[in-house]
């Protein structure tokens, strides 16, 4: 059986985490690339927060 998942607007008080965990996600892509100034890593909070980041939640008793 397949985990069920929410999305689910980001709480607020993580907002400010979000440049370290959009840092840590395309890092790599950017050394293969040689390229520092990805999008992905030049964006700033109040970009990320424009695209509306959702979280993405387990629900629980879903199998993992």
């Amino acid at each position: 059986m397949p985990a069920s998942v929410q999305l689910r607007p980001l709480p607020s008080p993580a907002t400010g985490e979000l440049p370290t965990l959009q840092h840590a996600t395309h890092v790599t892509e950017a050394q293969a690339y040689g390229d520092p100034f990805l999008p992905a890593l030049a964006q700033s909070l109040h970009e990320l927060v424009a695209e509306r980041v959702h979280l993405v939640t387990t629900l629980p008793g879903a199998q993992r």
